[in-house]
């Protein structure tokens, strides 16, 4: 589901080639995982058999898949589904939170403040559970035999830091809700050009 949205967020913009696909979404998730050709191309077969993009463009033998994709009106609905998807594997959900933002400007507003408002109480959920896992630790003690005083400290800053994070995700939202996401008219890429260049 993760890379189903990065592609269709992509192609939203106009039809791309397959490794420019990859490309932008290895610099997106980067610097450390990329996305490699035996994730992409499944996940684009299984995309085109849905009938959720097509393929265009010349088929000529190249060193670089030379095929673009295209969006399609029912892989248009299927991203707006994905975009509003809130409960799907929730452990995982910063990070597709974190892909959805660049493609704000293709939902309305109201969809953009329902998104905000649920990220707001995920970040909030887990701050609560980090404060009070915290408490329950420094409850402990090094009596308990359970960890020693230094790794209670430790653990104890470490969840100090990572409420911190979460809370910048906070300060970070107000700034999303002040943001304008008005849709441009996209340049869609001259694929066949493209091509040309890279048979030649």
């Amino acid at each position: 589901m993760y890379y189903e949205l990065l592609i269709l967020a992509r192609l939203m913009y106009g039809p791309q080639h397959g490794y420019l696909i990859a490309k932008v979404a290895s610099d997106m998730i980067g610097p450390w995982a990329k996305v490699s050709p035996g994730t992409l191309y499944p996940v684009l077969a299984k995309l085109v058999q849905a009938g959720f993009i097509g393929e265009i463009g010349s088929q000529a033998a190249s060193r670089r898949d030379p095929r673009a994709y295209a969006i399609t009106a029912a892989g248009q609905a299927h991203f707006r589904e994905l975009m509003l998807d809130t409960a799907s594997n929730p452990g995982d959900y910063q990070r597709r939170f974190h892909l959805k933002v660049p493609s704000f400007e293709f939902v309305t507003a109201e969809e953009r403040g329902q998104l905000l408002d649920h990220y707001t109480e995920y970040c909030r959920t887990a701050i609560h559970h980090l404060e009070k896992e915290s408490r329950l630790l420094v409850g402990y003690g090094p009596d308990s035999g359970a960890i020693s005083t230094a790794g209670i400290a430790a653990a104890v800053s470490m969840m100090a830091h990572q409420t911190a994070q979460w809370q910048s995700e906070l300060t970070w939202i107000e700034r999303l809700r002040g943001l304008s996401f008005t849709p441009e008219p996209p340049e869609r890429p001259d694929t066949d050009a493209e091509t040309d260049t890279l048979t030649e």
